[in-house]
């Protein structure tokens, strides 16, 4: 009976994990009053930001526009996550009605609403979270778990809303929690240490299967600051590990604005953590104050020549960022090895050789021939190690080459097929 309990639990929170596509909604928060709402818009992926935190305003007119994917309009519309995410694409990266369904990937839910596979700003249909990836699309408002679905839920004016990618491995009772920081910008001065504290949330049952939030101290992740929009483990330029309290120490050289965010992974690279997202405004160093001379000697103030000479400066000419930053090569023969064993889940390694200016490589999946890749590793190196249950996957590899904020991408490689029996 006792672990009927705890497997009914398990099934309770990850069905809380996907609770942001596939929870019946309750009323429309603005079901009355149908105004314009402007809302902060951030997404992360389980590895890098996909949209830095931008101001999205969604009018009575984009409540009539279904984009492209289905969302509801007329009285059934709302001003939710996914419609200002549309509006984003559709805004600044100028994505037509047309063409959306290759950034946004939803299907209809048994449930309600509409179940997300897949969401990403490059166009390729990749970024997907979804039972081949076990990283699943959630989202939160002002920090808070909602339970309608994510094309569903109706925002307020000036709400916070964020999109994040959340790692379940459900044969195996693993799941990523929700995190963030405990302050969302921090200040501080060159040469000076500061401390930031990593929160989460988890959520437990009761012995009537009801479900318990609870918040916790992040021991053991690691923490990336860097001077770029996304912080990760590849442009980090200080890390640091947080300790039993969820706190990390860093102290910076260079004035500036740093970016911060996290990660905990498992062995098979999966982060266990949401990825969170701050800033530090780092200030320079107060120049010392001196003393004046006493009884200073008065000289006499030459006088500015008359009707000088004026002549313009060159100024040099800079050479733009992207260009300082190469195009990598294609990937090139790549291979696949399944190891023998009687689990149900094998590792599969997969190797490539490697690729000129590449600073790290892009593996995607596929289980529908060749179709709806969706990126499950970012490595460093030209090997990845995965775990699969019995099937048949396609796969490919690209190398990416990155500087600042500016990434270039290569080709991608031959696809091959690797079935796992």
């Amino acid at each position: 009976m006792k672990n009927t309990k705890k497997f009914i639990a398990f099934l309770l929170s990850f069905a809380l994990l996907l609770s942001s596509v596939y929870v019946q909604p309750t009323k429309a928060a603005n079901a009355e009053t149908k105004t314009e709402v402007t809302v902060s818009l951030r997404m992360e992926s389980d590895s890098d930001t996909v949209v830095t935190p931008v101001k999205v305003t969604m009018t009575e007119d984009d409540l009539q526009n279904d984009f492209g994917i289905g969302l509801a309009t007329g009285a059934a519309a709302t001003y939710s996550p996914v419609r200002a995410f549309a509006k984003y694409l559709a805004t600044e990266k100028q994505v037509t009605n047309e063409d959306m369904s290759k950034y946004i990937i939803m299907s209809p839910s048994a449930w309600g609403g509409y179940f997300v596979t897949g969401l990403c700003t490059s166009g390729d249909a990749i970024g997907a979270a979804g039972i081949d990836s076990q990283v699943y699309w959630m989202y939160r408002v002002n920090g808070n778990y909602e339970s309608a679905t994510i094309d569903m839920y109706d925002c307020k004016d000036q709400d916070e809303v964020e999109i994040y990618g959340s790692y379940s491995d459900y044969a195996n009772g693993i799941e990523a929690i929700y995190t963030a920081f405990d302050q969302k910008e921090f200040e501080a001065t060159a040469g000076n240490a500061v401390t930031v504290t990593l929160n989460g949330q988890t959520v437990t049952y009761d012995e009537d299967y009801n479900a318990i939030s609870g918040d916790v101290k992040v021991e053991g992740a690691t923490i990336f600051a860097a001077k770029a929009t996304s912080a990760t483990a590849a442009n980090a330029v200080k890390t640091a590990v947080t300790d039993k309290d969820g706190k990390a120490e860093f102290t910076f050289d260079e004035e500036g604005v740093y970016t911060l965010s996290a990660q905990k992974l498992t062995e098979d690279g999966h982060n266990l953590v949401s990825r969170p997202y701050a800033v530090v405004k780092v200030a320079a160093k107060s120049a010392p104050t001196t003393e004046p001379t006493k009884n200073p000697t008065v000289t006499n103030t030459p006088q500015p020549t008359k009707n000088p000479v004026v002549s313009n400066t060159p100024q040099p000419t800079k050479a733009p960022a992207g260009n300082q930053v190469k195009k990598p090569a294609t990937v090139k023969k790549l291979k696949a090895k399944v190891a023998k064993s009687k689990k149900a889940t094998k590792k599969v390694t997969l190797t490539w050789k490697k690729a000129a200016n590449a600073k790290g490589y892009q593996v995607v999946v596929s289980k529908k021939n060749k179709k709806h890749f969706k990126k499950v590793k970012t490595v460093k190196k030209n090997k990845a190690v995965l775990k699969w249950k019995k099937g048949t996957y396609y796969v490919k590899v690209r190398a990416y080459n990155k500087s600042g904020k500016t990434t270039k991408t290569g080709k991608y490689s031959k696809t091959i097929k690797v079935v796992v029996k």
